[in-house]
């Protein structure tokens, strides 16, 4: 919500709308595109951005919203692979200022097995 705000503000001292959005936009695919850079350099190309401006570009405000803050929690996977909690906390905290449902994140660090390189879903 205060991401929200912020980025309002910024938008207003330029007097358009395209700003608010473009900023938005930025949020959603420096992340995304940051990740795959580093983590996934086998994915051909034109079927990542195809996948991800089909998917994940939406109408409406909160998805614009919910779509940046899984991207930052996306960005911080890294975090959880390397089992750094303080930066993958940090992320994910800034990822629910965007979007509070990005809070539930935080349980993939504690529920990720790092030996089988998946998430538990029991015991």
């Amino acid at each position: 919500m205060f991401i929200t705000y912020l980025v309002a503000k910024i938008s207003s001292l330029f007097g358009s709308e395209r700003t608010f959005f473009g900023v938005y936009s930025l949020t959603m695919y420096l992340p995304v595109g940051l990740a795959f850079k580093k983590h996934y350099r086998t994915a051909p190309l034109v079927l990542v951005v195809t996948l991800f401006l089909t998917g994940l570009f939406t109408d409406g405000l909160n998805a614009m919203r919910q779509v940046a803050a899984v991207s930052l929690c996306f960005y911080g996977l890294q975090f959880v692979y390397t089992r750094q909690l303080g930066k993958y906390i940090a992320i994910i905290l800034v990822a629910t200022l965007i979007h509070s449902s990005a809070i539930i994140a935080i349980l993939i660090y504690f529920l990720w097995d790092k030996n089988r390189q998946k998430i538990r879903v029991y015991p």
